[in-house]
């Protein structure tokens, strides 16, 4: 397979999206090679459908040396895992993941883990498999016509995807869910304020009555965020390992509720896009700012990275790199723009006919080098599409003390309702940039 350098200048000039690499020279993943030996690289395959189904394939697996050469291989058990000492000399890791999508066409994902010499435990290898279709897991005709007579100016949310405005809609509504219970909510604009209920979906129909909203909803003060840099405001419920009473307001401040009697973990994340500009090309980025809601509806001040700080360390280290060193070996730093960064990771995409479509990730933390990392035969670009390259950049920082490798087994190990209870998402944030380079 050809350098990382080369693939990641092909993505950049290809004109789709941003890119990166890294590892960490200050790591305690990796230090070095004396203790190889006797280190383990342990983990399993998870590979998850819109279904919410699970398959655990097998995979090949490439130990690299510092330089990125191959240092051996190994294959994982028929069940997708693996539990095997890492051969000395042994710096980054990288596992191969042959799989199908619902239509049976090959989809292939590489990950790989940089500065791991130390050895690399996780609990699992997690994708997400999003081509593939899914019917419903509970369907159930929901009966609203006597909360339309109750209480007719209210605004239903939770049937589906949009609110529904009672006085416009159908007395019966199809709902479609993969969860056995719906959570529900009303709001009512003329008499002000918010209520939410809980249903069982198991029998198919269920009848919405006023008097079924008994948990009371507190409204959410974040009239301390600013309005211009506001952007798109999500109010989400956790109730073990699903986000429910989800609502949205768009550049305006809508009346957004917590309904604490019913879900009393709560958070709300602060989403942005922008465009920039400089002399090698422009760039998009897409921000979240998070922050915890406390049951009187009160949240500090989210706090965004800033995207051209992170451009700018981009397009300084990396682009100017890709297109005037001969080296293949891609240095950044990005904890200039971002101090207490947690972690990065990188995807280059590509559509390949002998392994389909290829998914590439690079994981590691947010300062250091990307290796030209080599996988022999497992993986070769003779069949490589580079017209279909694109390749993004996700850089993250949660309230997290720790090496990468540990906030990737935290966000695995916890709910999503313990992730927000422990605070990591206080004042955390995330960025996702996409470059484009100019081709004169």
């Amino acid at each position: 397979m050809r350098t990382t350098k080369t693939l990641i200048a092909l993505a950049l000039i290809s004109s789709l999206v941003a890119c990166g690499g890294s590892n960490n020279n200050n790591s305690t993943q990796g230090s070095g090679s004396s203790s190889a030996a006797l280190a383990k690289f342990t983990t399993m395959t998870s590979v998850t459908n819109s279904c919410g189904e699970v398959t655990r394939p097998a995979f090949d697996v490439v130990f690299h040396k510092l330089d990125g050469a191959v240092n051996g291989t190994t294959k994982s058990d028929n069940q997708g895992k693996i539990d095997t000492d890492i051969p000395q000399g042994t710096q980054h890791i990288s596992v191969i993941i042959p799989t199908k999508n619902n239509d049976g066409e090959k989809v292939t994902y590489v990950d790989t883990y940089l500065d791991v010499s130390n050895g690399l435990t996780l609990d699992r290898l997690s994708f997400y498999n999003s081509d593939d279709s899914c019917s419903c897991t509970y369907e159930a005709q929901v009966d609203i016509s006597e909360l339309k007579i109750s209480a007719p100016d209210a605004i239903l949310e939770g049937v589906n995807r949009r609110p529904i405005h009672i006085d416009v809609a159908d007395d019966v509504l199809p709902m479609c869910s993969k969860d056995k219970l719906a959570y529900l909510s009303i709001k009512t604009p003329y008499f002000g304020g918010s209520k939410a209920a809980k249903f069982d979906l198991s029998s198919g129909a269920i009848s919405v009555k006023e008097s079924d909203f008994i948990h009371q909803g507190v409204k959410v003060d974040y009239s301390h965020i600013d309005e211009h840099s506001m952007g798109t405001v999500n109010i989400r419920g956790a109730i073990d390992n699903r986000s429910v009473f989800h609502q949205v307001s768009y550049r305006t401040k809508d009346n957004l509720y917590i309904y604490p009697s019913i879900a009393d973990t709560n958070l709300l994340s602060l989403a942005s896009f922008e465009e920039n500009s400089f002399a090698e090309g422009n760039f998009k980025s897409f921000n979240t700012a998070y922050q915890h809601i406390d049951e009187n509806g009160h949240l500090d001040q989210p706090q965004k990275i800033s995207a051209y700080d992170v451009g700018y360390e981009f397009s300084n280290s990396f682009v100017n790199a890709l297109v005037s060193s001969n080296s293949n070996v891609l240095s950044y730093d990005y904890t200039n723009a971002v101090p207490s960064a947690d972690r990065v990771q990188y995807r280059i995409g590509f559509n390949d006919y002998k392994h389909g479509a290829v998914s590439w990730y690079i994981n590691s933390e947010a300062k250091g080098t990307i290796p030209d990392l080599e996988f022999g035969d497992i993986l070769t670009d003779e069949t490589m599409d580079e017209s279909s390259m694109y390749l993004s950049f996700n850089l993250y920082d949660y309230n997290h003390e720790g090496n990468y490798i540990d906030l990737i087994n935290v966000f695995q190990r916890q709910t999503y309702e313990q992730l927000i209870d422990s605070g990591i998402y206080d004042g955390g944030a995330s960025i996702r940039i996409e470059f484009e380079l100019n081709s004169n």
